[in-house]
């Protein structure tokens, strides 16, 4: 059974991924000059971020509830993708990605130590999971400038 406390610190972690993101877009495509809502000027970039953004959350919360090792693992990895949001977006969304990166990896990392998993190669999946992000948003801002 998974104590409370990780339980609870998973889901608040992931609904604050969900609501977070979801806000920042509705604020972002409410900005356009016609007073509508204007979704298609959040395509390609701030949207696949934001989108990325509520997946993760929901990976970490799967990956925590679920029991299974290697869905702890996808859980760490999305973790790791956390981090690379927070760097990138500091000073837009990096403080409310933060409060949710730290829940989720508090719940994280007590399942992992529940189960006695090796927590530094847990940690070298977190790693792994910002420079794989990293390089997915320099390909993406790569892509970008091209086109």
């Amino acid at each position: 059974m998974i104590p409370i406390l990780e339980r609870v610190s998973a889901v608040l972690g992931a609904l604050v991924c969900l609501v977070g993101a979801a806000l920042v877009a509705a604020e972002q495509a409410s900005l356009g000059t016609s007073g509508a809502a204007d979704w298609l000027s959040l395509w390609p970039l701030p949207g696949l971020a934001l989108l990325e953004w509520g997946l993760l959350g929901i990976a970490a919360l799967i990956g925590v509830l679920s029991g299974r090792p290697a869905l702890l693992t996808l859980a760490w990895v999305a973790c790791g993708a956390l981090a690379t949001l927070v760097i990138l977006g500091a000073f837009s969304i990096g403080p409310t990605v933060l409060l949710a990166l730290i829940l989720l990896t508090a719940a994280v990392l007590a399942a992992s130590a529940r189960r006695t998993r090796n927590l530094f190669g847990d940690a070298g999946i977190f790693l792994l999971g910002t420079l794989a992000n990293f390089a997915l948003f320099a390909l993406l801002l790569l892509l970008e400038n091209i086109a």
